[in-house]
């Protein structure tokens, strides 16, 4: 009989998996912007929404099959290895890039915070109502670090839209207004953020 190495396993895997996480955490462009923590135990997470709503769930389950054959054991190193992870890899971020879209969606639903165009095509009043109702961050030179998320289908209408307000004296002080209105705002989120001892 052949000796067991459990803690020897077990470090390997653990080294395999966090590559693995690393790869599905940096592998879509917009999830790899989102912060993280990891929780340690139970089957449920509680989270504050903008608004001040408590909400309580479980987690979403995202995975997938793969095999490694008996005789790909022995090579299965180094550049084998990382293929082997990257193809797996390439199964889970699309998986999570669809459960963090949904996520976002149903909690825009819930705090209020999703506009409807109703079809219509976007215009500068939408934009700016799009604006003011999203939690924005500053940076340390008061200019907003907030990203959106678009589809690339809408870029041009967005330029357009974007343009439309600078050239446009009424909606360009509009903008400034929910933009002081915004930064304000995250000026008391700040002076309230409980600092860890």
């Amino acid at each position: 009989m052949l000796p067991d190495f459990p803690v020897l396993k077990a470090e390997v895997l653990k080294i395999i998996l966090a590559k693995l996480r690393q790869r599905v955490d940096t592998g879509d462009p917009v999830l790899r912007q989102v912060g993280r923590f990891k929780q340690h135990e139970g089957t449920e997470m509680r989270y504050e929404q903008q608004g001040g709503a408590t909400v309580e769930e479980g987690f979403e389950k995202i995975g997938t099959e793969f095999k490694v054959l008996l005789d790909e054991v022995p090579t299965l190193v180094g550049e084998k290895l990382d293929a082997k992870l990257e193809e797996i890899a390439q199964q889970l971020i699309p998986q999570a890039a669809r459960a963090f879209f949904k996520k976002v969606g149903e909690s825009c639903q819930k705090a209020g915070t999703s506009i409807d165009a109703g079809g219509k095509p976007v215009s500068p009043e939408m934009l700016l109502d799009m604006i003011g109702s999203v939690q924005m961050e500053f940076g340390p030179d008061g200019m907003p670090t907030s990203s959106f998320v678009i589809h690339p289908d809408m870029l041009p209408a967005l330029k357009k839209v974007s343009e439309q307000i600078e050239n446009d004296p009424e909606l360009r002080r509009r903008n400034a207004e929910i933009l002081d209105r915004q930064r304000e705002a995250w000026a008391v989120r700040e002076s309230n953020r409980k600092l860890v001892d």
